[in-house]
């Protein structure tokens, strides 16, 4: 698989960008084709050294609010979600959300459902996608996308806080290991002197200077694991492979254990009441049909 970079004209007269992998680049000039573009260039992308292992492609709650919130008002004004999708996209071009749209956008206008294209994208939850395609269903999509929006700002800002709550602990933390460093690399070994002809040292100092001259000969090793470590974590996070891992961990935590069953508490019942008010809207419309019919 190849991946190619393109420029093409969709109906409407506007310049788009994307990506595509094919086999082939005749194969890829169809794909295109066959999606209703009209193709001005195209090339294979280059390769590029970066290191984008540490870098996340998935997108922030701060950029996933700000698609929904968008889809709804578009939505809320009259613009079909293909139009919407593509609006967004020119927006937000060569950025990752930019790329997620095109795709969605493409997708769409192959005939795929929304709530179908959702659920290829890593990004959205099944929690999300299920209530998007609750909306198309009911014809309330905007109403299911502002019902999201909300549920989303209320995550940024209880991830916010907890932020704010976990700086000051950080910052104590890290001056406490800063001064455990410093008395290892150099209170200690100037005080060491002192101890040379002493045989019988108390089990507590003989740790002590142990302690600081492991440190001074290891202290980069050390250094250079912890670094490989937290990027193996990022890693591992990013692809998924420590997730039911850690939830499975964090609910058995006592303190963590009663914060996250209290925030699936509020997720669920905003997802219910968003629910709930798709189906009341869908009946009111049923009734109001069933009245003009037989009146």
């Amino acid at each position: 698989m190849t991946t190619f970079q393109y420029k093409a004209y969709d109906s409407s007269g506007s310049q788009i960008q994307g990506e595509i992998n094919s086999d082939s680049l005749e194969k890829a000039q169809l794909d295109i084709s066959a999606q209703g573009l009209h193709l001005i260039q195209i090339q294979p992308k280059a390769e590029q050294f970066s290191l984008s292992f540490l870098r996340s492609d998935r997108l922030t709650l701060d950029e996933l609010e700000f698609i929904t919130a968008e889809l709804s008002l578009l939505l809320r004004s009259g613009v079909k979600i293909d139009k919407c999708l593509h609006i967004l996209a020119r927006g937000s071009k060569n950025s990752a959300t930019g790329r997620l749209l095109t795709q969605l956008s493409q997708a769409v206008k192959r005939g795929e459902s929304l709530a179908d294209a959702l659920g290829t994208q890593p990004d959205f939850d099944e929690l999300y996608v299920n209530l998007v395609k609750m909306g198309e269903a009911s014809g309330q999509l905007s109403e299911v996308f502002a019902g999201l929006a909300r549920d989303l700002k209320f995550r940024k800002e209880l991830k916010s806080k907890i932020t704010q709550a976990l700086t000051y602990p950080s910052v104590i933390f890290a001056v406490c290991v800063i001064a455990v460093i410093f008395v290892f690399n150099y209170i200690v070994p100037q005080m060491a002197g002192l101890f040379d002809e002493n045989d019988m040292l108390p089990l507590y100092t003989e740790l002590l200077l142990g302690a600081s001259n492991w440190m001074q000969k290891y202290q980069w090793f050390l250094l250079a694991g912890l670094i490989a470590s937290a990027v193996g974590i990022k890693v591992a996070l990013d692809k998924g492979l420590l997730s039911g891992w850690l939830d499975d961990t964090l609910t058995r935590l006592p303190v963590f254990k009663t914060a996250i069953y209290q925030i699936e508490r509020i997720r669920f019942n905003t997802s219910m009441t968003l629910m709930l008010l798709v189906v009341l809207v869908v009946l009111q419309l049923l009734v109001f049909n069933l009245v003009v019919t037989f009146s």
